[in-house]
């Protein structure tokens, strides 16, 4: 089901708009598009057949023993390095654990790679004031998507666990860190995450000169990244992460959580966690694929 409105045109680079209501019955018994990434090495096997892709990516699946009831809810939030992975995955199919766990599993598709990491000021909000960090915004729409709709699908919205693994427990982290999002989850699961911070995650200047460097590679300004189509844009960020001569200047390419003191304000490893339950762990033998 999509939970936010189509993030095309002007809503490119924009913070997620709510839902445009349907009249009559919508076919929801197909995934809906994962956000457009390429594939290759373990997340070719991890995520494999991550097929349709698109720009129009935000949507989630829901698995539920019952639309009766009030069951708890876990929203679960896919790794694969900001970069790469899907909602509808088959090692994260919703429907073994909402049986034999009597609860309702919610996963999520979010904004991946230049679409949802690159950071710039010329990018801002005119609503929110955001200009980077679009696919944990991407998160946190889904989440108040559950809190509106999850009751009608036998779920419980005062009992949300919010669990995710490698990127996703990071994210994770930095959501449930947030006291502006109190009441969106109730408890806690980081995989193979941690409570992240710098170094290791860019500086607003670091990630604004890698978007105005992707936007001279397509000979445009970054506000002109809007208009290039997305899958054009997707293969020239590739090649600029690539770059012998952009990672000596810039380092790791800067597609990344960004403290940008609008949607992330403080870093986890620097802040309190918001006082719910957390439990934290490491996946064994991660990527020894």
């Amino acid at each position: 089901m999509p939970y936010a409105a189509p993030p095309v045109g002007p809503l490119r680079y924009a913070s997620p708009r709510p839902v445009t209501r349907w009249k009559g019955v919508r076919n929801v018994t197909q995934p809906g598009a994962a956000s457009i990434q390429t594939l290759a090495g373990a997340p070719a096997w991890l995520y494999e057949g991550a097929e349709p892709q698109g720009e129009d990516c935000l949507f989630l699946n829901v698995w539920t023993p019952s639309l009766q009831g009030r069951r708890p809810v876990m929203v679960w939030l896919h790794g694969g390095a900001w970069r790469t992975g899907r909602g509808d995955a088959a090692g994260t199919n919703g429907a073994t654990l909402a049986a034999h766990g009597d609860v309702v599993v919610v996963t999520v598709n979010y904004h991946l790679g230049a679409l949802g990491w690159l950071a710039h000021p010329d990018l801002r909000d005119g609503d929110t004031g955001a200009f980077a960090n679009w696919g944990l915004q991407d998160q946190v729409a889904a989440l108040r998507w559950v809190q509106a709709n999850i009751g009608a699908l036998g779920g419980d919205p005062a009992r949300v666990t919010l669990f995710g693994q490698s990127a996703g427990g990071l994210s994770t982290a930095s959501i449930a860190q947030d006291p502006r999002h109190a009441g969106l989850l109730h408890r806690a699961i980081i995989e193979s995450g941690s409570l992240h911070g710098a170094p290791g995650f860019p500086e607003v200047a670091t990630a604004a000169a890698y978007a105005e460097a992707l936007a001279r590679r397509l000979s445009t300004t970054v506000p002109g990244l809007r208009d290039v189509p997305a899958l054009v844009l997707h293969q020239a960020e590739l090649e600029l992460a690539r770059d012998p001569a952009m990672v000596r200047s810039l380092g790791r390419p800067p597609v990344l959580p960004v403290l940008d003191g609008v949607v992330l304000r403080t870093w986890p490893r620097d802040g309190a966690l918001l006082p719910v339950p957390l439990l934290i762990g490491t996946t064994r033998d991660e990527a020894v694929f």
